[in-house]
């Protein structure tokens, strides 16, 4: 398959480390996808290795890290300031928007993809400024769940002037491009709702183990956002969830809780994607109570998709990322208040119902699913975003 041949620099706050597990993956997942078609570098912050800066070729992309031994890995920007290591993610940072302006004046290139929404913008405004890259530059910017909340933050007016020197911007969520809109409302560039893809790994056929489904599953950081708390007091509370147990894959501040410290959670760690795929294989649900907090939120849950695409029915609190999903057609059993943990066990309750009575409306609505998951392959994701660059995607 022939290249562009044009270089397409991608910034990341996160990217996966080879062997080491829980760092989120669909920055890679998209930026080799989009390798087929341009020559991908990417400049991303490594946490929890060599502090160093370290250069590889991985996927047909080549990956420039800025690394510190401390933090958590996979954590990001803002998680990891919170969390009293201020001088050394600074540090980090610096070097980090260093090797950005270092390999742009050397690549040159056409493309500049962003995933953070500060302070990188504002620094390639200024490289634009200054002339190191050319002002045809198609410069993108897409936004998480979190990083809309800068919008309305301390922030705002530094955050504002980086994405009105962008041409176009993403987001992966519609509520978060309304929340852009009423940020900029004199915008004039593209805005785009464009969801990160799914690792094409989990829509391989899985063959299950056993006939019966096993115990619930939790995939994620074990962080406040993701409900891990109150889907631990769930388990006193649900009957279900106490005979079947919760397999809790992923690390993150709240491991050691002592709300975790319950006989039916099996708290696994971090782990790679053939362990998930194996740990979704043999699900009985993925259980999802996610929360939007005042300084973190999700924006559209790739691990719900995965469930998706892996034929696994998913327990999810109705954020606005999942109401959007479920207004595409894909059928969740929802959680009213994920805050309440009667709630939680309620839509466990409704699913257990729906599994012993209608086990055949439950098989065809994880077929749908996974059908209409298709649409988040790296190839379709990778498509639209070529679309935006305005490069023909391949055939």
């Amino acid at each position: 398959m022939e290249h562009v041949h044009d270089d397409a620099l991608v910034v990341a706050s996160t990217y996966p480390v080879p062997g080491v597990a829980g760092v989120p993956r669909f920055v890679e997942t998209l930026s080799e996808a989009l390798s087929s078609r341009l020559d991908v570098s990417v400049v991303a912050i490594a946490r929890g290795v060599r502090s160093r800066r370290s250069v590889t070729s991985e996927g047909g992309v080549q990956v420039t890290r800025a690394g510190r031994r401390g933090g958590v890995p996979g954590s990001g920007v803002l998680s990891s300031l919170r969390a009293r290591s201020l001088l050394p993610e600074l540090w980090l940072i610096t070097r980090w928007l260093l090797f950005v302006a270092l390999l742009a004046r050397r690549t040159k290139p056409a493309v500049i993809h962003v995933h953070w929404a500060f302070p990188v913008p504002p620094l390639l405004r200024l490289l634009r400024a200054l002339r190191i890259v050319d002002n045809k530059l198609q410069y993108v910017v897409t936004l998480h769940g979190a990083d809309v909340l800068l919008l309305d933050g301390r922030l705002r007016r530094l955050v504002k002037f980086g994405l009105q020197g962008a041409r176009s911007i993403t987001t992966v969520n519609e509520r978060d491009q309304g929340a852009v809109l009423k940020t900029l409302p004199a915008w004039k560039g593209d805005l785009r709702v464009i969801p990160m893809p799914v690792d094409p790994r989990f829509f391989e056929v899985i063959e299950r183990r056993s006939k019966a489904p096993g115990p619930f599953l939790f995939v994620g950081r074990l962080v406040r956002k993701k409900g891990i708390e109150q889907l631990a007091r769930a388990v006193e509370v649900s009957g279900p969830l106490s005979e079947h147990g919760i397999r809790v894959v992923g690390g993150g501040p709240l491991a050691d809780a002592a709300e975790l410290r319950h006989p039916s959670l099996y708290l696994l760690g971090p782990a790679e994607v053939p362990e998930v795929i194996l740990e979704m294989s043999e699900a009985r649900a993925l259980i999802c109570p996610f929360m939007d907090l005042p300084t973190d939120r999700e924006g559209l849950p790739v691990t719900v998709l995965e469930a998706f695409a892996s034929q696994v029915p998913v327990i999810a609190s109705r954020i606005a990322g999942v109401e959007e999903l479920e207004r595409l057609g894909f059928v969740i059993w929802p959680i009213s208040d994920p805050v309440c943990p009667e709630s939680i066990a309620d839509a466990v309750a409704r699913f257990e119902l729906d599994l012993a009575e209608e086990p055949g409306r439950v098989a065809m609505v994880v077929q749908q699913n996974r059908e209409l998951a298709s649409r988040f392959t790296p190839t379709q994701v990778a498509g639209e975003f070529l679309s935006l660059f305005g490069v023909e995607a391949s055939n």
